[in-house]
């Protein structure tokens, strides 16, 4: 009986990006050393300032309506900040 193998090769241009929380938060675990030394690590400070996340939202949201773009992160940020509100409240 003969056993057929597909062989499949990534495109030339094809990347693999990946992101994760630190493995000292709450049920993470660290990669494996033989899985962490295929990645280049790079490690960002937290950012809490509401204007760099509506920067981040603006340029990642797909709306082509730039006024529609922008109302829609002013939305966006005043929710995250509500959040943060009742979080800090609840505690």
């Amino acid at each position: 009986e003969e056993q057929h193998i597909d062989i499949i090769k990534a495109h030339e241009k094809f990347r693999l990006i990946a992101t994760m929380n630190p493995g000292g938060d709450f049920g993470k675990k660290e990669l494996s050393p033989a899985l962490r030394n295929r990645f280049t690590e790079i490690w960002c400070t937290p950012s809490e300032s509401i204007d760099d996340l509506y920067s981040i939202i603006v340029h990642n949201l797909t709306i082509k309506n730039e006024d529609q773009r922008k109302e829609c992160a002013t939305l966006m940020c005043n929710f995250i900040q509500y959040l943060r509100t009742i979080a800090t409240t609840k505690r």
